[in-house]
């Protein structure tokens, strides 16, 4: 393209346009009858949308994450072996997320296990999930004895001084002095909880392009809050994939939030996994249920 940045921007996201082709086949053959739900969220997400349709290393790092779910999602449910081009392309996506964000594998990489270990073993999911994650915290926090090298405390709190040296910005927030210790990880929890998935407050920025992704964020904890209070049962929500979404999810989640003392980061860093968490609760939330005024119709004079 001789450099031509339009072209360059039409390329590039023509390509990245293949992790969201991925996430839409996982979730319409996973919900049937709620394909324009799912083309919403797979489509249509604010966040997503920006961070992955300019020529950024965000964009990649969804393909690869859109194909790593493909080739899952097909194993676990229609139990596609493990061919030469299946496994060629899925090392060649743990090899870019490694390259441009690597600690997004310390998330997935669990999730994945967990995923298999739940379609293999035949124990209930939640033992399967509950031991899995109980081991993965303990080798964590027993790496905190072992050399700088290998220690993954030290890398989390490596990692949050690396951005704080950079040139700060209008979005930066106050965060809380790490040890790497188990009781420090502990104590900053609920804060990093709290910077992931409460962060931008709608009153916290006077910026427009803040307050529309306070307004979005907004907009997802109704949806999380619709799926609790108007659950539709008849749909399924404990398979192994979803598993292995909202574990890699909420770990993201809570990495995120103990590295990144930055809202715009953050919002660019967590767009990349809501689809796994919104696409789920959208297609099992009994939405009629919502609506009052099919039932409340008001009466004509």
């Amino acid at each position: 393209t001789k450099g031509n940045f339009y072209f360059n921007s039409i390329i590039f996201s023509s390509i990245v346009f293949f992790g969201h082709i991925a996430f839409y086949r996982i979730y319409s053959s996973m919900y049937k009858g709620h394909k324009l739900k799912i083309i919403l969220v797979c489509f249509f997400l604010p966040s997503v949308f920006l961070y992955t349709s300019c020529v950024h290393k965000d964009g990649l790092v969804f393909l690869s994450i859109g194909i790593i779910s493909f080739i899952l999602y097909s194993y676990l449910d229609k139990g596609i072996t493990a061919r030469l081009k299946f496994t060629l392309i899925f090392l060649l996506a743990i090899i870019t997320i490694f390259l441009f964000r690597n600690y997004v594998l310390v998330a997935l990489l669990p999730a994945l296990l967990t995923a298999l270990l739940c379609k293999i073993l035949p124990y209930k999911k939640r033992i399967v999930l509950l031991l899995s994650y109980s081991l993965y915290a303990g080798l964590f926090f027993l790496s905190g004895f072992l050399t700088n090298s290998f220690n993954l405390l030290q890398a989390v709190i490596n990692r949050k001084a690396d951005f704080t040296l950079l040139e700060k910005g209008s979005t930066d927030i106050t965060m809380n002095e790490m040890a790497p210790t188990l009781k420090s990880f502990v104590l900053n929890l609920p804060q990093a909880i709290n910077h992931s998935l409460f962060r931008p407050y709608l009153w916290e920025f006077s910026s427009p392009g803040i307050l529309l992704t306070a307004l979005e964020l907004f907009f997802f904890q109704l949806i999380v809050l619709a799926f609790i209070f108007f659950r539709n049962k008849k749909e399924t929500i404990s398979n192994n994939f979803n598993i292995y979404g909202f574990t890699f999810f909420i770990t993201m989640i809570i990495i995120i939030g103990y590295i990144v003392p930055n809202v715009g980061a953050i919002v660019r860093y967590r767009s990349l996994v809501w689809i796994f968490i919104l696409c789920p609760l959208v297609c099992c939330t009994d939405w009629n249920r919502l609506n009052f005024f099919k039932k409340h119709k008001p009466e004509l004079f």
